[in-house]
């Protein structure tokens, strides 16, 4: 019995179309029918002749399942079945039953639905009419004619014949319903499992394809930054105007595969119009100028400053439109215009249009110039670049603004290109509050762990937070993460998003765990750039989200903006306008004798001058400390802390400009990872030498940047020369204690210092030392502790804390 199911199931399933499985389940249904009708009619003794035309009725039904299984002709088959059969058969049956009284015309209100879902396209309108001509011809016969009909020998053999036959109908038609059910859901799921399929393939290329895009950016701005050739430096210039058109190619193929995925959805939110324009002005005027195009900008009427939408989205649309006018406009100019059309109380309809004097578009060519993978006057423009996906994706996202682009064009003259969208009206205030515009940061003593499970993804984003001063550690994975997160206790994590075994979501809920209630900030980085992923990171619980490959100016400003504002100092690159070259060439040649060259340091900081004093206060601060700790480590011919300290040194020296001082230290780092103790021993009295001169320079840049700026940095205090009392010495632990309830290291510091200097029993003084480097490792609370109970221990001003 089980064999026989599989293989009905097996005949019924194996055709993938509906209809073919449709005309299966119905002719074998209609054979049992017709077996049971035609036992009914002769056992009930209804109509001999119906029985046995119902009989070779089930007969015709097997042989046309037969015929059309072995040679596949299905629409034969649909067509046999609806003359032979419906029209033949039925028409039989009807007269030879009861006529318009009997069950007939039940089933051939059966085979119009049949039909209906059997035949496709012309065929359908010329079968649905022949028999609905046919069976209403055959009616009005049987009326006109009753002597036609044979007639029911009682009232009980018309009601049952009634009853049977539309419960069969009944039950025919059910079953068509069912099966199609059945089928559109399974077409359904599988239509489902295609579209999710293809939403992990997206994914998956999107990181795949992004991931060495990423590597290869990020390195060669690193390149960029270090080369001290131009030569050298124009060619990492070509690498990345390269990597940008490689990178808006992979954008645009995955922007096109959503829109068709139905994947796009708009995201509200507040933007700088202006500042948008004004990027878009500047871009696309450089771009113009390198083909020898002028590129105008016209805006028409007022527009708010700031507006609520997608301004991703938007911004897309504009720049695929006007690249497109670059690439076809040999001579000329491009015009790109913004114009308010109407204002409302909260939004406003903005007008775009970009007008070129390009080479036109053909009238024939105008129907199909939005469709994808199009091109007009392809042997004309073969040598232009691009996948011809672009005016079909700014045509895709109009759409879901609920526009559309419209355009007209000459064929030898040029094109114009334009569009509506509406856009909410927003607040300044929701923008104001970004204070990176203008330049970056420096964080020394914040600490950022980035986790990723490529080793190349990790030296890019430590190679572009370089210049921050930030102390980034890496882990590879999940669980490496876990154990740094918890030993290093970092400021802020950056989350890589797709990692095996254990993704970046899962992660971050569980360093969200280890930290209790402090909220750790949690940037993911995904290769995915579409705003529902964000959305869905965001809503999960991540403090942010960057993508690759990584743009290090958005990098900086996330980091910036999220990491504890005591941490953060700002680098304005209007900073630099405050100091005349004069100065700047004063400071250049203060500093030359020590090896120190001014520009190196300037370099890494926008050329910001006060922020390169504050960096090197720092390096003056931690010398005796670091020295004390080369001393220590070559004592102890510590090759692993060895080689830390001088690549820590390398990076500080590299920061203040101190060209030789870095390049001793790169060598001593490299002989340490060969553990060369010999030669490090005997060049450690060079490298001693170098850094005394370093810390030489940067104190006379020091001592003449304060006087002629008025500004004194913690390592620089003035110490007072007076004895102070011991009450003098408890209320400045007091301020201590307040500082270091705000955060304020510098000021901490300088405090610390001033009970130091002051203090004169021994165990005091190394316990306030222990303190003052609990200060400089941003161990506040436990900086707070400890003074209280020397406080506590020596009283409330009336003893000595001295």
């Amino acid at each position: 019995m089980k064999k026989l199911k599989d293989k009905f199931l097996h005949y019924i399933k194996k055709d993938s179309e509906i209809e073919i499985t449709l005309f299966k389940v119905l002719g074998i249904a209609g054979i049992l029918v017709s077996i049971f009708a035609g036992l009914q009619s002769i056992l009930m003794g209804l109509s001999i002749s119906g029985g046995l035309i119902n009989f070779v009725a089930a007969i015709l039904s097997f042989l046309l399942l037969w015929f059309v299984d072995k040679t596949g002709k299905y629409v034969v088959g649909y067509i046999i079945t609806t003359v032979a059969v419906f029209m033949g058969l039925f028409t039989m049956l009807f007269f030879e039953m009861g006529g318009l009284y009997g069950s007939m015309p039940y089933f051939f209100t059966f085979s119009l639905v049949f039909s209906f879902l059997m035949f496709r396209g012309k065929l359908l309108i010329v079968m649905e009419t022949i028999e609905t001509l046919y069976y209403v011809g055959v009616c009005c016969v049987a009326y006109v004619y009753p002597q036609l009909v044979t007639d029911y020998v009682s009232e009980e053999d018309m009601l049952l014949d009634q009853v049977t036959g539309f419960v069969l109908a009944g039950i025919a038609i059910g079953l068509i319903f069912l099966v199609y059910i059945a089928q559109y859901r399974k077409q359904k799921e599988i239509a489902e499992e295609a579209s999710n399929a293809k939403s992990r393939f997206l994914a998956n290329m999107s990181h795949e394809i992004r991931t060495p895009i990423n590597m290869m950016m990020g390195m060669n701005e690193m390149i960029y930054r270090e080369a001290d050739s131009d030569t050298i430096r124009e060619y990492a210039q070509n690498a990345e105007a390269a990597g940008k058109q490689l990178l808006f190619e992979v954008n645009q193929v995955l922007q096109f595969s959503r829109l068709n995925a139905v994947k796009e959805e708009l995201i509200n939110e507040p933007y700088d119009f202006s500042e948008m324009l004004g990027n878009i002005s500047a871009y696309f005027g450089k771009e113009a100028a390198n083909k020898s195009l002028e590129f105008l900008m016209e805006k028409n009427g007022y527009i708010p400053k700031v507006l609520k939408g997608d301004m991703r989205k938007l911004l897309q649309i504009i720049t695929n439109l006007l690249s497109n006018s670059i690439k076809y406009t040999k001579e000329g100019c491009i015009t790109f215009t913004v114009r308010n059309e109407s204002t409302s109380e909260d939004k406003v309809r903005l007008y775009f249009e970009v007008k070129d004097t390009g080479v036109g578009i053909e009238k024939s060519a105008l129907k199909t110039i939005f469709s994808s993978f199009e091109r007009a006057d392809l042997a004309k423009n073969r040598n232009i670049e691009g996948t011809g996906l672009g005016l079909a994706i700014a045509q895709g996202l109009a759409e879901l603004f609920g526009s559309r682009i419209y355009v007209e064009s000459e064929y030898g003259k040029g094109s114009k290109f334009y569009f509506t969208v509406e856009q909410e009206i927003g607040d300044e205030v929701e923008t104001s509050g970004n204070e990176f515009k203008n330049g970056s940061f420096v964080a020394p003593d914040a600490k950022i762990l980035v986790v990723d499970d490529n080793k190349m993804n990790l030296s890019v984003v430590k190679s572009l937070l370089k210049k921050t001063l930030i102390h980034v550690i890496t882990a590879d994975d999940a669980r490496d993460s876990y154990e740094k997160f918890a030993t290093e206790k970092p400021d802020l994590v950056l989350m890589d998003y797709m990692m095996p075994e254990i993704d970046g979501i899962q992660a971050m809920e569980h360093l969200r765990e280890m930290d209790g209630d402090k909220h750790t900030p949690i940037l993911v980085l995904t290769a995915d750039v579409s705003a529902d992923k964000k959305e869905m990171f965001l809503q999960k619980g991540f403090d942010g989200c960057l993508y690759k490959p990584i743009d290090w100016h958005l990098l900086e400003q996330e980091i910036s903006e999220h990491l504890p504002a005591r941490l953060v100092t700002r680098i304005d690159v209007k900073a630099s306008e405050e100091y005349t070259q004069e100065q700047i060439d004063m400071y250049s040649e203060l500093l030359k004798p020590y090896d120190i060259s001014l520009s190196e340091g300037l370099k890494y900081l926008g050329g910001d001058l006060k922020q390169y004093a504050r960096i090197a206060g720092y390096f003056a601060e931690n010398y005796e400390k670091e020295l004390a700790n080369l001393e220590t480590r070559l004592d102890a011919k510590n090759l692993a802390d060895l080689t830390i300290l001088f690549h820590s040194l390398k990076g500080n020296a590299r920061n203040v400009g101190a060209i030789d001082l870095y390049h001793t230290a790169k060598r001593l780092e490299k002989r340490a990872r060969q553990e060369d103790i010999s030669y490090i021993t005997s060049a450690a009295s060079f490298v001693k030498f170098e850094w005394l001169r370093a810390k030489e320079g940067v104190d006379a840049f020091l001592t003449e940047f304060n006087k002629n700026s008025n500004i004194t940095e913690s390592h620089e205090q003035p110490v007072k020369e007076a004895y102070l009392a011991s009450a003098d010495l408890y209320e400045t632990a007091k301020e201590l204690l307040e500082s270091l309830e705000s955060y304020n290291r510098v000021e901490s510091l300088r405090l610390i210092d001033e009970l130091i200097e002051n203090s004169k029993d021994g165990e005091i003084l190394n316990r306030l030392k222990t303190i003052r480097e609990d200060i400089s490792e941003i161990e506040f609370e436990k900086a707070q502790k400890d003074i209280k109970g020397l406080m506590e221990q020596n009283g409330t001003g009336n003893n000595s804390i001295h």
